[in-house]
């Protein structure tokens, strides 16, 4: 016999200020003879787009903040609801 709860959570409300994705992006590329790397993580709110252009946006907007890292291969990106 189970004793797990069919019991559902409501998922909290994504507290003001903050998006409803949580993204994580690193690149590396090489510099100065030694190789570079970035780590950038934040909130967005995308809409009615796909997680291939969200990652794109953002290696846009970190290429913008880091010029050197432009052509920097991308060693992990993740994009998840901003919940629990």
């Amino acid at each position: 016999m189970s004793t797990e709860s069919t019991a559902q959570q409501t998922p909290a409300p994504v507290p003001a200020g903050q998006g409803t994705h949580h993204y994580v992006l690193t690149m590396q590329t090489p510099h100065g003879g030694a190789l570079s790397t970035s780590m950038w993580s934040g909130t967005c709110s995308p809409r009615g787009t796909t997680r291939y252009n969200v990652m794109q946006a953002l290696i846009a907007e970190c290429v913008g903040q880091r010029p050197e890292m432009s052509g920097a291969v991308v060693l992990f990106f993740s994009l998840d609801p901003n919940q629990l």
